[in-house]
């Protein structure tokens, strides 16, 4: 946390931080005194993989909170989302470097996708919302607060990570033991990155519900691709055309062992991106570092060239380019189950969405190898896995139901009431 935190502000605002466990659900920060329910902070040494990554990013965020919260304090409940979503980006952040192992870092393109399936339908909100009366207060702490804007720190692709920090850092120092508003914070990251454009790419984003869908055609000779975006509408949807963001697109090329990345800004319906000396015939990853809060749209020669890669791209970008169909859950490790289209009631979910990421309509899903190269940490959950007591098994795509399974020796008693799924 504090290698984090180095980087952005400076030490702890307060002489020392407390951390007590109470015997309740939920938790709460104070300055000085953080409470945990117990869950969270007692772990034995078997504890699962998931209550691990859980202690990490939530302690994190408990922590972060002592600059974005007690440090600056929001002027009114309207501007809680940044506190929350900062929060957020820094328990992932500073748990990862903590944990690597864990793989929590992939959890923000798994929040992220969760995020856009609820952002994408018609009665989805922005996450800035301005709040009246309140009854509007409790609105506020949802999954788009904590999973959209958790991307908050991917943003650093818009100016830097240096120029990123400075805004942070110009930010705190101005309004320290004070109040502040999100207009000012948007200030100090465009003053910090000398760009104009930043503030527009931010207010973009926050102020405006829905997902964009960014359509990737390459030229004839490979030199250039033009990019074009509308809103993502599920099919049936009533929602009105002709939306559009300032969008941080960022595409990677694969060429055998070798990749590059190139970004630009999007600032209206159209916009070119010229592709990098000798890699006019590669791969193009739409979403590199899967990073993007959008979805993409390749031609038939290009998804296929992109498939082919299958288990070399990057977790990350594997999770962007399955772009798993409903709700992908917290619990990261029934990613391959969310894949397959499954909900808890075996329902198919999200045909349209699969269709385009693997350009089969055909197909429930993403091809199994894509599936088979993310990555997943060893464990007591792996473990207890390839025993055949925890993961589901995939022969289905749509045939899941719950089922209780019993607790295996040596694992948390927690972990023996969740669901699984058997497929």
């Amino acid at each position: 946390m504090w290698r984090c935190w180095r980087t952005i502000s400076a030490s702890l605002p307060i002489r020392k931080a407390g951390h007590h466990r109470l015997a309740a659900n939920g938790r709460r920060d104070g300055a000085g005194a953080i409470i945990y329910n117990d869950n969270l902070i007692l772990l034995n040494p078997n504890a699962p993989i998931q209550q691990q990554r859980s202690f990490g990013i939530v302690s994190a965020h408990e922590l972060a909170h002592h600059w974005f919260g007690d440090l600056v304090t929001p002027a009114w409940w309207t501007d809680i989302w940044l506190n929350e979503s900062f929060a957020e980006w820094m328990g992932v952040k500073a748990s990862h470097l903590w944990r690597p192992d864990l793989g929590i870092s992939t959890g923000l393109t798994a929040d992220a996708l969760g995020a856009m399936s609820i952002d994408s339908r018609k009665a989805g909100r922005p996450i800035y919302q301005p709040v009246t009366d309140n009854t509007q207060i409790a609105s506020t702490f949802d999954g788009i607060t904590y999973e959209k804007r958790r991307r908050a720190g991917d943003d650093r692709k818009l100016h830097g990570a240096r120029e990123f920090q400075a805004g942070v850092r110009k930010h705190l120092r101005a309004h320290a033991h004070g109040n502040a508003t999100a207009s000012q914070f948007f200030a100090a990251m465009a003053d910090a990155a000398g760009d104009p454009q930043v503030l527009s790419a931010f207010k973009s984003f926050i102020e405006q519900e829905g997902v964009p869908l960014v359509t990737v055609a390459r030229s004839a000779d490979g030199k250039q691709l033009t990019l074009r975006q509308a809103r993502y509408r599920p099919v049936g949807s009533a929602i009105q055309p002709g939306q559009t963001w300032v969008i941080p697109f960022c595409a990677k090329f694969y060429a055998g062992a070798q990749s590059t990345k190139t970004c630009t800004i999007m600032t209206g319906t159209e916009a070119t991106l010229a592709v990098p000396a000798g890699f006019e015939q590669a791969a193009v990853m739409p979403n590199a570092d899967g990073a993007g809060y959008y979805r993409f749209a390749l031609g038939a020669d290009d998804q296929a060239k992109l498939l082919a890669l299958g288990v070399q791209l990057p977790d990350r970008e594997a999770l962007a380019l399955a772009q798993p169909a409903g709700r992908l859950r917290r619990q990261r490790d029934d990613v391959r189950r969310a894949g397959r289209g499954c909900t808890g009631a075996g329902r198919p979910q999200g045909a349209p969405r699969r269709a385009l990421a693997t350009g089969k309509p055909g197909r429930t899903g993403p091809p199994d190898a894509l599936w088979r190269g993310i990555r997943r940490p060893e464990g007591p959950d792996r473990r207890h896995a390839e025993a055949g007591t925890g993961e589901a098994r995939l022969r289905s795509p749509c045939r899941c139901a719950p089922q209780r399974t019993s607790r295996p020796a040596g694992l948390a008693p927690d972990a023996g009431r969740r669901a699984v799924f058997r497929c």
